[in-house]
């Protein structure tokens, strides 16, 4: 074999083995408790209860079809307070963040059912756990106008976008580990948005209060800030 038939095939060699190095095996899921959000979601905490209005409507089929081909598990409800304020609350979790099946943002979900985006703005919900970085968005579509407040995790880290998402992977899979995803998402409809924050942060912080430590570290990402002592309402 010639020396640059040697080289080469010293390099397809090398390449495999990089390829095979680098192949994610392990699922970060496996390493930590399964999630299971219809048992881990309280129907009822603090002053919040399921809207008995809401429970007799249904998912679209194909809508139901799409979102098991993306995620393992997703829990869709609105909840009531005892003042009438209603918020609209969807979890989504994916067993594992690959390409061609990673967590939808709402910026490209929303639009696709007919809504404009007409506002999005970084913020951050100060919570018992820690403080959550999160995006908050204005919605329209004809005279409905919903403000969204959500936040995507990827394994251990909260993102904002899917440039920062591919770079989570990237440095997951450099360590053989598929990661995990999840989003987090609460709603309200009315155009008052100011109230609208109010009433979104108040229910995160006590749905996050309300589940078990180890669902609310979950849910609230894990990866800048340790657990606070100290309650913030």
């Amino acid at each position: 074999m010639s020396a640059k038939g040697l080289l080469f095939a010293v390099a397809m060699v090398a390449s495999y083995m990089l390829a095979e190095r680098l192949t994610p095996t392990v699922y970060l899921a496996d390493t930590q408790p399964p999630i299971a959000l219809g048992d881990s979601i309280p129907k009822a905490f603090g002053k919040w209860h399921i809207d008995p209005a809401s429970e007799s409507l249904l998912i679209n089929p194909s809508t139901a079809a799409f979102l098991k081909t993306v995620y393992t598990d997703n829990l869709s409800r609105t909840y009531i307070n005892d003042a009438g304020d209603r918020v609209m609350l969807a979890i989504a979790y994916g067993r594992a963040q690959a390409d061609g099946h990673t967590v939808h943002f709402p910026e490209i979900c929303y639009p696709a059912q007919g809504f404009k985006i007409l506002s999005s703005t970084a913020d951050h919900v100060s919570t018992r756990q820690r403080d959550i970085a999160v995006t908050r968005l204005v919605t329209q579509r004809s005279d409905r106008t919903e403000p969204i407040t959500y936040w995507v995790e990827v394994g251990d880290q909260v993102i904002s976008n899917n440039i920062s998402g591919k770079l989570v992977r990237l440095r997951y899979g450099f360590k053989g580990v598929i990661p995990d995803g999840l989003l987090f998402r609460v709603s309200t409809i009315g155009p008052d948005t100011s109230q609208a924050w109010i009433a979104q942060n108040q229910f995160i912080r006590d749905l996050l209060n309300s589940v078990s430590p180890a669902t609310a570290k979950r849910l609230a990402g894990t990866h800048n800030d340790a657990y606070r002592a100290t309650e913030i309402y």
